[in-house]
């Protein structure tokens, strides 16, 4: 591109206007436009500049009278000279690294400050006052160093073609307050990209940052301010995080920013902290906890069952639906945040084995399936029964109950041992004294036929010979077709007691026997007249 605007810029070369001169000063070179109006051109210039920068005069004095440059005429800045076979041209401006348009100048000739085909142009800025109406063709032709345009006028200038060819697409144009539109509407100028507004002293660049974005939702303009706004990150249409403050210590979201130079804006976001509601379904059953955490930390849930139950599952609750659905079956339950949670956790009746056993003599079974062992849930009712084989007699369960079948609440992992007892040892003969623990219970050698009545440990003492203490009354007490009969206490009070105290019959009779029911087999108590009272132990 650059070969062939450089051919263009010679072609033009060959065939432009040489302008008279009519005086030289301080190497540039002046021709009069009007004596009357004292106004002259610059035309041409005799030697090179050297400086970074260059203000174009905005008037000359010769023979003592001063004139107003208001022209620069075509090619005002070029030299040509000759390598031998051709001729070559280059601009004397082409060290200056920006130029500035006085504002006597009303117009700005062709090629006037273009790249020629010798060192180019290291031009940079150009300030072009508000008195210029025209710029000719290919005036800025092939600065691609160029990276500002300052315009002044509110009116934008009559542009010829070509006037900025070769400059950079990304070269910021600046203009007046408001003007920008009709600037980019130029043929000419709307090859660039950035017009700037006077008024906007810099730039606003927004630096991203964890946490959330920042956008920019209105440009600003030499009038008006930059509207910033800073949005928190989200996860699953909830904010993770919350705007805390601008990096300048400013609090207000969105912001108007009035940039008065380049400016680099970004955000402060902190984690946000979610505030979880932990809940049971029945608070008799357990209790649960959970942590409060922010934003990408390890939150955990622990649901604690009391005794009797276990930790079922959690449930979670849609706010939306206004439902509990389930959630999770870990306890604890691990998370790392990313929304509030409300949790529930549900617990169910723990499961218990109930065994029964036996010590021989009789078959144990739990429920109707004929088991001997089985699970059962927390407080509730558990069937056992023990049924003697022929020759045999229930005796009691190892928690000294002694009914042979019976419902137990179900508290924990229970074993049961059914106790049985030959018929044949409940019948001996004793020919000599018989001790038990160290108590002299029979002292004879006649035959002792228990029937149905035993004696359990030292306390009781029924015998065909009587009862213990009462033997002078000549009193017998015994079972018989699930009764207890008492004879030989006519004119006492007899009374019976279950083995909690209770008194279930009482009788004072004449007459003898005496008969007391004793429907199930168990403990009873005896008592005659103020004689102690005596166990009986019925197995039936």
């Amino acid at each position: 591109m650059i070969k062939r605007f450089t051919l263009t810029i010679v072609l033009l070369f060959a065939t432009m206007q040489t302008w008279a001169q009519d005086f030289v000063d301080f190497c540039w070179q002046y021709e009069i436009i009007s004596n009357a109006n004292l106004t002259v051109r610059i035309v041409g210039r005799t030697c090179n500049w050297q400086y970074d920068e260059i203000t174009i005069p905005s008037s000359v004095t010769h023979n003592g009278i001063t004139f107003t440059v208001t022209e620069i005429g075509d090619y005002a800045c070029f030299e040509r000279y000759s390598d031998g076979s051709h001729y070559l041209y280059y601009n004397r401006l082409y060290h200056a690294t920006t130029i500035n348009i006085p504002n006597t100048i009303t117009s700005i000739g062709d090629s006037a400050f273009a790249a020629g085909d010798v060192y180019g142009m290291n031009l940079m800025t150009i300030n072009i006052s508000s008195s210029v109406t025209s710029i000719g063709n290919h005036a800025f032709a092939g600065c691609s160093n160029l990276t500002s345009i300052n315009f002044y006028s509110t009116t934008p200038p009559t542009i010829d073609t070509g006037a900025f060819n070769g400059v950079p697409l990304y070269t910021f144009v600046y203009t007046p307050c408001g003007t920008s539109t009709s600037y980019s509407n130029n043929p000419q100028l709307s090859q660039f990209s950035h017009f700037v507004e006077e008024g906007v002293y810099g730039t606003v660049t927004m630096q991203q940052t964890t946490g959330g974005t920042i956008e920019m939702t209105q440009e600003p303009t030499c009038t008006t301010p930059a509207i910033i706004t800073a949005t928190p990150a989200t996860t699953y249409s909830f904010p993770a995080y919350d705007f805390v403050s601008w990096n300048d210590g400013d609090t207000n979201n969105p912001r108007s920013l009035y940039v008065t130079s380049d400016t680099v804006i970004s955000a402060i976001f902190t984690p946000r902290q979610f505030y979880n509601i932990v809940e049971v379904f029945d608070s008799t059953q357990g209790y649960a906890v959970g942590d409060t955490a922010y934003y990408g930390d390890m939150s955990s849930f622990t649901a604690y069952p009391y005794h009797g139950y276990t930790f079922y599952e959690w449930k979670a609750y849609n706010s939306s639906t206004y439902q509990w659905f389930t959630f999770s079956n870990e306890n604890p339950y691990y998370r790392v945040m990313d929304y509030s949670l409300r949790l529930r956790a549900e617990f169910t009746s723990a499961q218990y084995t109930v065994t029964v056993q036996s010590n021989g003599g009789g078959t144990v079974n739990v429920g109707s399936g004929g088991n001997n062992t089985g699970s059962f849930n927390y407080l509730s009712s558990a069937y056992v029964y023990a049924t003697p084989s022929t020759g045999y007699r229930f005796v009691m369960w190892s928690d000294s109950n002694e009914f042979a079948s019976r419902y137990i609440t179900v508290r924990g992992d229970t074993t049961l041992t059914a106790i049985f007892a030959s018929i044949a040892s409940l019948r001996d003969t004793i020919y000599d004294t018989v001790y038990v623990h160290d108590t002299t219970v029979i002292n004879h050698t006649d035959t002792l036929w228990l029937h149905d009545t035993v004696y359990i440990h030292d306390t009781i003492y029924i015998t065909q010979e009587g009862i213990d203490g009462v033997d002078a009354l000549n009193a017998k007490a015994y079972s018989s077709n699930g009764q207890i009969v008492v004879e030989g206490a006519e004119g006492y009070m007899v009374m019976l007691y279950d083995v909690n105290g209770r008194v279930l019959a009482t009788k004072q009779d004449e007459y003898t026997p005496m008969r007391f029911d004793a429907p199930v087999s168990g403990t009873y108590m005896i008592k005659i007249g103020n004689y102690p009272a005596r166990k009986v132990v019925v197995i039936r």
